[in-house]
């Protein structure tokens, strides 16, 4: 069951329901497909009806079922673009002459804080510091960090009232000197020896505020979900971060792996504390028009959740962080992609709500007076796993292509947890548990050693 991500009584709950929304939408799929066929009616309201009524919501209807379409329409837009992108030119900084800062922020983070400094101390690039922050721990976190012995590394314990990764960030940045300022997460791991070197490359235009790199999987072999997330996170980078740059757009930024010019972080006033205090900065930083690239010669590994419950905790933070940044931003701007961007987190919302519409016209007996027809829904979802399918393949190869149903059925995980996003707390509290595993350490690593 572990292989599964099943590791308590939770996890298997959890896995039912995604399963048996999977089985819901395949169910409706083959539905319509045989009555586009055959031409038979399955369903009849006369047969189901438990009460009557004559409600409709077809307004209700058409805004949920647009905004998911909206949102797909624009993954589907972004994995074409990602198709013509092509990988930027290698290059290695020669001159150590600007400061490097590390920003750590921890929260109980002993089992896995050393394997990180290690890896950094590892850097040909020798100009740089590490300050580790180790917020509201209750573990050994900043001692296993102060046992590391070099001079560059600093342990600031920090002790606030209210918990949030960006509030660690923010205390590390006063506490830094360097030109430019990284962050990582306690878990990453960075086995290129010249990372750094690569990059402050990237700083050499001086037009770039910001860049990301590409986040790579370090337990992915633990589990069939920690696969799962692996593939999830390389269609990720190709959609959200390649496709972007094909298309115009500043890069996203994704919590770890990032790099700004100190500056940029000083103008923008530092971090806002946000449940994903990430995609606040990039939305600020796109209002403002500044340059956000992808770094796709930059591999940060990054340990995924390898439980259900874990996962779906983590995912409802990013949901309901999300959600907080599109409304405190509703009256701003931007640019219009962006800005539609912002709201495509409500789409999983859209789907419960137009699953309630339909089952009361099921239950009273009705026929929907707005719909869209069983052809035009069959050759979207056809159309849907066929960028799938090909995302995979660009992704992954042909040897991937198995877990394409695994894979579609592992999206629905969403849904579940845009309802747990309604009771999420804290950055805290929601926060994956890791341990350190690192399935395949030379997988995507360049290295000139």
């Amino acid at each position: 069951m572990k292989r599964l991500g099943i590791r308590s009584f939770k996890d298997f709950i959890f896995t039912l329901l995604m399963v048996a929304i999977f089985a819901l939408v395949s169910y409706i799929f083959y539905g319509a497909a045989y009555q586009l066929i055959t031409g038979r009616v399955l369903y009849n309201p006369s047969y189901f009806g438990v009460f009557d009524s004559n409600i409709q919501f077809p307004y209700l209807l058409m805004l949920c079922v647009g905004l998911m379409y909206l949102a797909t329409t624009i993954l589907f837009l972004l994995g074409f673009a990602s198709l013509f992108y092509k990988d930027k030119k290698d290059r290695l900084v020669v001159s150590e002459e600007k400061l490097v800062s590390v920003l750590i922020p921890s929260h109980n983070e002993a089992t896995v804080i050393q394997n990180l400094l290690y890896d950094l101390l590892d850097q040909k690039y020798q100009n740089f510091e590490i300050i580790v922050i180790p917020h509201n721990c209750s573990d050994a976190t900043a001692k296993k960090a102060a046992e590391v012995d070099d001079e560059r590394i600093k342990v600031i314990e920090f002790k606030s009232l209210r918990s949030g990764k960006a509030l660690a960030l923010n205390r590390g940045f006063k506490e830094s000197s360097g030109e430019i300022i990284v962050h990582f997460d306690s878990d990453n791991r960075i086995k290129d020896k010249y990372f750094l070197h690569r990059l402050v490359a990237h700083f050499e235009d001086e037009d770039v505020s910001a860049i990301q790199s590409r986040l790579g999987v370090t337990n992915y072999g633990e589990s069939i979900l920690t696969m799962l997330q692996k593939i999830e996170f390389d269609i990720f980078s190709s959609i959200a971060l390649a496709g972007r740059e094909v298309l115009g757009l500043p890069c996203l930024l994704a919590g770890t792996g990032t790099a700004l010019k100190r500056d940029t972080v000083k103008d923008l006033g530092g971090w806002n504390n946000y449940l994903v205090e990430d995609y606040e900065m990039f939305t600020r930083m796109t209002k403002k028009g500044l340059k956000i690239k992808f770094a796709d010669n930059l591999l940060v590994f990054d340990e995924k959740p390898e439980s259900w419950g874990s996962l779906l905790t983590q995912r409802s933070r990013w949901i309901k962080g999300h959600m907080q940044v599109a409304w405190d931003y509703i009256a701003e701007f931007g640019n219009l992609f962006d800005y539609i961007y912002r709201f495509l987190t409500f789409s999983a919302f859209a789907w419960w709500i137009s699953v309630i519409l339909y089952l009361f016209y099921f239950l009273s007996g009705q026929f929907s007076v707005w719909d869209l027809g069983d052809l035009f829904w069959i050759m979207w979802t056809v159309g849907f796993l066929v960028g799938l399918l090909m995302m995979i393949w660009k992704v992954g190869g042909w040897k991937k292509i198995v877990y394409l149903i695994p894979y579609f059925a592992f999206t629905f995980h969403w849904l579940l947890a845009s309802i747990l996003s309604l009771g999420n707390a804290s950055w805290a509290k929601t926060k994956t548990n890791h341990n350190g595993e690192f399935t395949k350490r030379s997988e995507g690593v360049r290295d000139n050693d």
